[in-house]
Formats: C-alpha cells, structure tokens, sequence
C-alpha cells in the first residue's frame, strides 16, 4: 500500500514531463546562407500540428532591419523530421516579398534541457541541380514559456 502514492506520483509526472517537451509553439535561431557557414540570419519559427499535417509563419530578419514572414505548410514524419514549404507571403502591404520561397527539412530532437530543430533549407527552383541554387543550414532552439 505505501508504494501506490509513489506509483501514482510517477505515473502523472511522466505525463507532465512528456507535454512540456513538444514541437509546437515558437523557435528561434540563425538560417545560414550556404552549408558550410557558421553566421547567419535571425530566424523565428512558429509551428503548429494537427496529426502528422504542420502549419506556421516564419521570420527571417535581414540585416538591412527588414523582415520577410512567409506561411508554411508541411508534414511530420515517424522519425521526428519535418518538411515544409513557404505558400505564401505573410508580410504587411508596405512590404516586399522576398526574391525566393524556400522549402525546409528539419529534425526534431527532444530533450528535457534543451530541445532543439536543426536542418537544412533550400531555395525552391525549377532545376534543383542548378549551381545558383540557394541552400543553407538551420539551428534553433525552442523559445521558453517560463519567465524564470
């Protein structure tokens, strides 16, 4: 009988710990441009799933202090990776859309200290073998909810 408590605790612990730990919500980090460098962009992502379907906006900001917001759309898959592209343009009225949309391939790696989505993106083109190709590396860590 003592050790019921014990096991209850552990049961509903196990849960808590697991619904803190998800994908969804805000990430941030840096987008390089080109695979092998270690500087980039400002980048933000907001993700949401439904199921294995995944929807959200992302930020880049540019050095000259303009940010381009793009919707994407895309899907989970069982081995904690993530593909999606940018559909449309979520910038205001008084701004540009960017020169290219992008499609993106990232992994989720979840962690009770610091869960992270790190990848590649890829500038959508017709001929996806073409030098001029812009491509890229990705690193993000999830943005806290707790303001301690």
């Amino acid at each position: 009988m003592k050790s019921l408590p014990i096991l209850f605790l552990c049961f509903t612990t196990s849960f808590a710990l697991y619904g803190q730990k998800k994908a969804t919500g805000l990430w941030e980090g840096t987008l390089t441009n080109g695979l092998n460098s270690q500087t980039g962009l400002r980048f933000e992502l907001l993700l949401e799933f439904k199921g294995k379907k995944v929807r959200g906006k992302t930020y880049i900001y540019h050095k000259d202090n303009t940010l381009h917001t793009m919707e994407v759309e895309g899907t989970v898959y069982e081995d904690r990776s993530i593909y999606f592209e940018e559909v449309r343009s979520a910038n205001g009225q008084d701004q540009a859309p960017p020169p290219f949309n992008r499609k993106y391939q990232l992994i989720f790696t979840r962690s009770i200290w610091e869960s992270t989505l790190d990848g590649y993106w890829q500038e959508i083109i017709t001929n996806p073998f073409d030098e001029k190709r812009e491509m890229g590396r990705i690193a993000m860590k999830k943005v806290s909810n707790s303001k301690a």
